[in-house]
């Protein structure tokens, strides 16, 4: 009898352990109508039916919990567990971050497959790792950086000048204030008011946020252009991450696996929804071969020197494993 008391106590406690939740809350700056705010929900619902349960996932979306740049230090230091970030946002703390916008370094979504197993991609996920985070997921979205303006369309590098522009980061401006633009850098939340109000007259920003944005009511034109590959990453706390058990963490690891390689394979069909959800709402310009590699002329150098200067001892190792994967 004691022997299947005891019995029956050790399968409890191992069920118990089996079935042990956790609360995943992830925070991101993106309005609930955008693309990836969408898969972000499809990304929860994942984990949720993966972890049998176990992992319930809480979103806070459009900067509800953190503003863009409080997201890295909630999450390293455990005020919540996992946040969006995009690769241009870190700033000083990873400058290496920023080679992603050096104008035509990384431009397609080919390259974009290779990057996620790349040597640039080991070399980056250190750097995260170093300031206190872990790196789940690169998320494409994509290579149809847009300029947008309200008076007259920015095709040639000359129609910068003079142009105050919401930029991306020092990096990327460098490039276009060569050019003659003044940059400025502000959150993607701040943009629509921003132009709407005069204090900028031209912004950097994507094809699919011209429509989840509503970017069409306060400018007139938008050059699609392949500058930049633009990425943002699912960040989590190593903590809370290391805490969770074989099960738990497969489902966060595989939904955050399926949501990566989606993101890369749905991103021709979503770029060309979003051109015709706008077409008739703005005025767009796909930029040529031709235009690509007189803008590549004017922009790469200044920017490839701000980088080099930011990220001395990385710098050109990334730059050349980025090149690499065109190879």
């Amino acid at each position: 009898m004691k022997a299947f008391v005891l019995a029956t106590v050790v399968a409890l406690a191992a069920t118990a352990a089996a079935a042990q939740d956790y609360t995943l809350r992830f925070a991101h700056q993106l309005p609930p109508q955008h693309y990836l705010a969408k898969e972000y929900e499809v990304w929860a619902k994942d984990i949720e039916e993966k972890s049998g349960g176990h992992v319930k996932v809480e979103i806070f979306p459009a900067a509800q919990a953190f503003k863009p740049n409080q997201v890295f230090p909630a999450v390293a230091q455990g005020r919540i567990e996992a946040g969006m970030s995009m690769t241009f946002q870190w700033g000083n703390t990873i400058p290496e971050m920023s080679v992603m916008t050096v104008p035509y370094v990384l431009s397609n979504e080919v390259d974009a497959e290779k990057f996620v197993k790349s040597k640039a991609n080991d070399i980056l996920s250190d750097l995260i790792a170093a300031k206190g985070v872990q790196n789940l997921a690169w998320l494409y979205m994509g290579n149809t950086t847009v300029f947008m303006a309200k008076d007259k369309p920015i095709i040639n590098t000359s129609d910068l000048e003079g142009v105050r522009i919401r930029g991306l980061d020092k990096v990327f401006d460098a490039g276009i204030e060569a050019a003659g633009a003044e940059a400025v850098i502000m959150p993607g939340s701040e943009v629509y008011q921003a132009l709407q109000t005069g204090i900028v007259n031209a912004a950097v920003g994507d094809l699919l946020g011209i429509n989840s944005r509503k970017y069409y009511e306060v400018q007139n034109y938008a050059n699609v252009v392949s500058t930049n590959t633009v990425f943002s990453h699912i960040i989590v706390n190593p903590a809370w991450y290391a805490s969770l058990d074989d099960s738990a963490r497969k489902a966060v690891d595989e939904a955050s696996e399926d949501l990566q390689e989606r993101m890369i394979a749905d991103f021709p069909a979503r770029a060309a929804a979003g051109w015709e959800a706008v077409k008739d709402k703005i005025q767009l310009h796909k930029q040529t071969d031709e235009e690509a590699a007189a803008w590549a002329e004017v922009l790469q150098p200044p920017s490839v020197k701000v980088f080099l200067e930011a990220a001395p001892e990385n710098g050109q190792g990334l730059l050349d494993a980025l090149k690499s994967l065109n190879e």
